[in-house]
């Protein structure tokens, strides 16, 4: 087995925190609300980061819902509000359709040109012409960077940090501390191999705190999209709790053995009587889970804890980064992504 290499560009802190600080007023700063339109790796770490702030002016439509994207601009002051097209490839269909349909829904309503903005790889595609051809403001991204491990490039720390861009810095002080302990992290991700190779096949993600849960929703297509290949990799599933224990619990507890648990929380910083229950929730199903023997991996993420957070995120991209070295796996690509493409009309 090869040593793991960390001279990545996702890695590189420095470099990543000077290219936010010199583009963070890429959107001007007179937006109350702000639409990001992006799916997958491009959005999914921006909305991580707006989701544990607990961030409500900012909507993400990573959807085809057309109730739920009527339903924010019935409710949004247009005028006011940023559009930020997400597409590393510029090619995204759920990207391009939106943005055919917004153009056409919003312009008696607002000025295009001023509300719309564009973040995407630097390279010839159908997103970049369509904004060059309406004046759009475009923002090239880190084209070495794919878009899962990009949680701190510019698709994520814009539209994420764009009403606290003074916090970015704790972010990165968590990002940079995690490189001071690597060796763990190989323990983590050899520990987590040998699970997998003994038969585990679902990993499953239980969460204790709704901010959390597009964290999660991150790692799980970091894990999915990086491993599983060559027939190699586990189904990774987020599961919102205490809801889905009064349908999962039953299986968790006396069902096949093919599962080992994550399990994410916060300590609550102002304790009342729905948090309290929250946490004894959390401890019942954690020692429900330890005493019928399964592996248990807990993770605690405090509310508003920017450093952690970071830690969180470059843990995991090493922890893949390892397994995919030992099981001699490229985590950077997703070829059989391709196929389904392939068939859209």
């Amino acid at each position: 087995m090869k040593k793991l290499n960390l001279e990545k560009p996702f890695l590189n802190f420095d470099k990543l925190e000077k290219n936010y600080q010199i583009n963070k007023n890429f959107i001007k700063t007179n937006f109350t609300n702000i639409i990001v339109i992006g799916v997958g790796g491009s959005s999914q770490g921006s909305k991580a980061i707006s989701s544990f702030l607990n961030e409500e002016r900012i909507v993400y439509f990573d959807h085809l819902s057309s109730p739920l994207i009527m339903n924010a601009l019935e409710n949004f002051n247009l005028k006011s509000t940023a559009f930020l097209f997400i597409s590393k490839s510029g090619k995204t269909s759920e990207v391009l359709t939106i943005f055919d349909f917004l153009c056409e829904y919003c312009d008696s309503k607002l000025s295009i040109r001023d509300n719309f903005f564009v973040i995407t790889d630097k390279n010839e595609s159908s997103l970049e012409d369509l904004a060059n051809h309406k004046n759009i403001s475009i923002l090239h991204c880190d084209s070495e960077i794919g878009g899962r491990f990009s949680i701190f490039g510019l698709n994520s720390l814009i539209p994420s940090f764009y009403f606290e861009t003074n916090r970015v810095h704790k972010f990165f002080e968590g990002a940079r501390s995690t490189l001071t302990y690597i060796d763990k992290l190989i323990i983590k991700a050899e520990r987590m191999n040998e699970l997998v190779s003994s038969g585990k096949a679902i990993n499953l993600n239980l969460v204790y705190g709704n901010h959390l849960i597009e964290t999660v929703n991150w790692k799980k297509q970091l894990f999915a999209e990086s491993l599983g290949k060559n027939g190699n990799g586990f189904m990774p599933i987020t599961a919102e709790m205490p809801k889905e224990q009064h349908s999962l619990l039953q299986l968790m507890m006396d069902g096949p053995k093919n599962i080992f648990y994550d399990l994410f929380s916060s300590n609550p910083t102002k304790p009342n009587l729905i948090n309290i229950t929250l946490q004894n929730h959390k401890s019942a199903t954690h020692e429900a889970l330890l005493g019928k023997k399964f592996e248990v991996e807990e993770t605690i993420i405090d509310e508003e804890d920017l450093p952690h957070l970071g830690q969180f995120f470059v843990e995991q991209m090493i922890i893949v980064m390892q397994m995919a070295n030992m099981n001699d796996i490229d985590p950077f690509s997703q070829n059989e992504v391709e196929i389904q493409k392939n068939f859209l009309k």
